[in-house]
């Protein structure tokens, strides 16, 4: 795991710890955009677990690869966002409180706009039956949790045909 950025949304910060998390949020942001500056407009994220919703949001944020990071915990809130707004990328956890993340994805497919869209299945719950579900759905794209920083930001480059921001071999970040 990437401890770093795990233990600051899981333990409080005092104002001085939140300044210093800060400025190192807006380095990295000002790197990023200077060295990697292509990027995509909008993600949704997907999953019940808020905790996980924030640090894959942070994850996105901080690696400057979304302009904009959306999150729902349930099919129903992510059906009325992407009735309001256009998503390059969703990224969909398999169980979820009101249906699956399969059942989601089928829906999306569907409509209007929405045929493109590149998805990403996330789930701490993947057994063969539920791998063999998600691959029939044609979802190519699957991450297990838990799951590092430099896991996500690779697959999710991967999926977006973008340069991975760890790959540069600058020595400010390592290389997974």
């Amino acid at each position: 795991t990437d401890p770093e950025y795990v233990e600051w949304y899981t333990t409080p910060l005092d104002p001085e710890e939140q300044e210093l998390a800060h400025q190192k949020i807006t380095l990295e942001n000002l790197w990023f955009s200077r060295y990697h500056r292509r990027s995509c407009e909008d993600n949704l994220i997907l999953d019940d677990e808020e905790k996980i919703c924030q640090i894959i949001k942070q994850f996105l944020v901080i690696s400057g690869l979304f302009k904009n990071v959306v999150v729902a915990d349930t099919v129903s809130i992510a059906l009325m966002k992407i009735r309001n707004e256009q998503f390059e990328m969703i990224i969909v956890d398999y169980n979820l409180p009101d249906k699956k993340g399969t059942h989601f994805i089928d829906i999306v497919r569907k409509s209007k706009g929405y045929s493109k869209v590149k998805f990403l299945m996330i789930s701490g719950f993947l057994d063969n039956k539920t791998l063999a579900d998600v691959m029939n759905k044609g979802v190519k794209h699957v991450l297990v949790k838990p799951f590092t920083r430099m896991m996500l930001i690779k697959k999710v480059c991967e999926i977006m045909k973008l340069p991975n921001p760890y790959d540069s071999g600058d020595g400010m970040h390592q290389k997974k």
